[in-house]
């Protein structure tokens, strides 16, 4: 059934009513309380019971890279991390991985002017 509310304009809300009433749950006397705690739940943030609990992580190699993503993906998967906090492990995971291979080939190119100075 349709709530019987009227809205200043006169048109009838168009809410479907709550079980045994002929109100929705926006418009019912009953539902007040309940409208009240969803209010205050409403404007709390939700994610910040689902931070990183796992402590400290020390990453040197990009293996550490891939069991951070792997824990991350299980945790997002399995509602235990807020989408917000993987995205941003995700981010500075690709930016880790790229100062990696920059380092890696900064190291592998002071190797090869060693040897091209040594030869002369």
């Amino acid at each position: 059934m349709q709530c019987k509310h009227l809205k200043p304009d006169q048109k009838q809300c168009r809410a479907k009513t709550l079980t045994g009433d002929e109100y929705c749950f926006m418009h019912s006397p009953r539902a007040e309380k309940q409208r009240k705690e969803a209010n205050l739940k409403g404007g709390q943030h939700s994610y910040k019971d689902k931070m990183v609990s796992s402590g400290y992580l020390c990453i040197k190699k990009p293996k550490d890279i891939l069991k951070l993503l792997n824990s991350t993906i299980n945790e997002v998967r399995t509602g235990e991390l807020d989408v917000k906090i993987a995205n941003c492990i995700g981010y500075l995971s690709s930016h880790f991985l790229k100062a990696h291979e920059y380092t890696e080939l900064e190291k592998r190119l002071e190797a090869v002017e060693d040897i091209v100075l040594e030869q002369k």
